[in-house]
């Protein structure tokens, strides 16, 4: 008996909001990150950190947002072949939050709040379609770390997190590989 394909049969720990709401002028950027670890931490404690000079770009980002403005990261793990969800940036860059959950590493001195709205993987080849200009054109999928995405193509992006018809998995689910 022993198939390994029995994991689409329970449900996932995806999350899927009925609707994002994104402000006007809001803006966008893709997360790289060097593991999935990491990025369960930062669902379940609310923060993120990126290199120094990723830093300091979203929260040059954050600073000059208009009222109302959001900024959204869309996060992908290196070399995992898709993206696995979407958060808000919702404090700018602070010292006084706990980034000792990613080991006693003096690289994450700073980091920022962070509210998850969407847990579920979108596979780069849904994704590949959607190319990025101020990056030689090149598919959002080869996008570096804090890249930043313009809003068309982000808005695009998150219809595919709410609406891909693939098999919905996250990194929330028991069995996730």
């Amino acid at each position: 008996m022993g198939s390994s394909h029995h994991h689409h049969h329970h449900s996932s720990g995806a999350i899927i909001p009925p609707w994002i709401h994104v402000p006007d002028h809001s803006r966008f950027f893709v997360i790289k990150s060097s593991s999935l670890e990491h990025v369960k931490k930062s669902f379940y404690n609310g923060i993120w950190s990126s290199t120094f000079y990723g830093n300091k770009r979203l929260s040059e980002a954050y600073e000059s947002l208009p009222q109302g403005a959001k900024i959204y990261l869309l996060f992908s793990v290196n070399a995992s072949g898709r993206f696995c969800g979407v958060a808000e940036m919702s404090s700018n860059l602070r010292e006084d939050l706990d980034t000792s959950i990613w080991g006693d590493n003096s690289r994450y001195r700073h980091a920022f709040k962070v509210r998850w709205i969407v847990v579920r993987d979108v596979h780069n080849r849904s994704l590949k379609q959607f190319l990025i200009p101020a990056n030689d054109m090149k598919p959002v999928t080869n996008s570096r770390d804090t890249q930043e995405i313009p809003a068309t193509i982000s808005k695009s992006i998150l219809k595919l997190f709410k609406y891909e018809q693939s098999e919905v998995q996250s990194f929330l689910d028991d069995d996730y590989s």
